[in-house]
């Protein structure tokens, strides 16, 4: 039995009004665009993200929500990002947090305002640290500046306060002119 048209186009006007007004109230997936984007990265893909950077100078910071002169460091961090961020100077967030951990991770960047791309290392293993400097011994917070291609310029062991990011970022600025 066929329905007249007229009640098949009533139908479909509903259906689509239905819809509407649902997705109107709420009822779509939400999109949470304040949250940090927190990507796995293993050694490879860094070495890789820092011989193709072109940033000026790119700060690798290793860090991990378990350490606490990590934790503490963190706003000096979020200083210095917002600080040179205009110049074109890159951080790039490591967490050493274990994999299994990352909403926990995500979590804090959010509480910390680190809405940014920022990176867990999906194995944490001497070939990591080897990327960064052979000479590493591992130790958390450390911090490596990188020049255009992924040139190490300089790096440190340890927390550091805001005027030794400062200092060091505008030597190897001006050096890099």
């Amino acid at each position: 039995m066929r329905r007249p048209r007229r009640q098949v186009l009533a139908a479909k006007s509903a259906l689509t009004i239905a819809f509407l007004a649902l997705s109107l109230m709420g009822c779509r997936p939400r999109m949470e665009p304040d949250q940090p984007d927190l990507q796995l990265l293993t050694a490879e893909q860094l070495k890789y993200q820092l011989h193709q950077a072109r940033a000026p100078l790119t700060l690798v910071h290793v860090w991990a929500t378990w350490c606490s002169p990590c934790r503490e460091e963190f706003p000096i961090l979020m200083r210095f990002r917002d600080d040179y961020n205009k110049r074109g100077v890159t951080l790039l967030l490591v967490s050493a947090d274990s994999p299994a951990e990352k909403d926990a991770v995500t979590r804090y960047l959010a509480d910390h305002n680190a809405r940014f791309t920022s990176y867990l290392i999906d194995n944490p293993n001497e070939t990591f640290v080897d990327t960064l400097n052979p000479q590493w011994s591992g130790a958390i917070p450390a911090s490596f500046f990188f020049g255009p291609g992924g040139e190490l310029r300089q790096w440190w062991e340890g927390k550091a306060e805001h005027e030794k990011y400062r200092a060091t970022a505008e030597s190897l600025l001006k050096a890099g002119n």
